[in-house]
């Protein structure tokens, strides 16, 4: 009998451990039906997130802002939130997840800003480029011309 009571406490810790990464999950794919500006709404509204779950949520809409300060934001909350002891391996687990997603969001968010940079510099080089070769043909006709004129002069003397 008493195996048998030990088994009961067990397996209702792992429903209980189940149930909280499954409402973190769930909240997760709330979330990630929300709009931009759905998320932003939430956001303004959460004045500063405390207990774990608040704080999941808090990195959730941040993630959920698809810019590289929510990218940053969301992964501050995902590595405060490790810190929480009361955490279960799946949270935690969870939680590494969406951390190195965020970092790797920032990662890939940033190297578009520095190609984004690159391709307007670039852009502003070739009207450069264009600038000089219209003034480059220009002098290149007008020299066409004044060497024919002379052509034509020397024709007739």
């Amino acid at each position: 009998m008493e195996t048998g009571q030990e088994e009961t406490p067990k397996k209702e810790t792992r429903a209980c451990r189940c149930s909280k990464v499954s409402n973190w999950l769930q909240q997760q794919q709330t979330v990630s039906a929300m709009s931009v500006d759905e998320a932003a709404a939430e956001l303004s509204r959460i004045d500063k997130p405390e207990t774990p779950s608040q704080i999941y949520y808090f990195g959730l809409l941040n993630q959920q802002l698809g810019t590289s300060a929510g990218a940053i934001r969301a992964r501050f909350a995902f590595v405060s939130l490790a810190k929480h002891e009361d955490l279960d391996r799946q949270q935690r687990q969870l939680i590494a997840i969406l951390e190195h997603h965020n970092a790797e969001r920032i990662s890939w968010l940033e190297s578009q800003t520095e190609l984004e940079r690159q391709r307007d510099t670039a852009a502003a080089q070739l009207g450069e480029a264009n600038e000089q070769k219209a003034l480059l043909e220009q002098k290149i006709e007008a020299l066409t011309e004044v060497e024919t004129s002379i052509s034509t002069r020397k024709e007739l003397e």
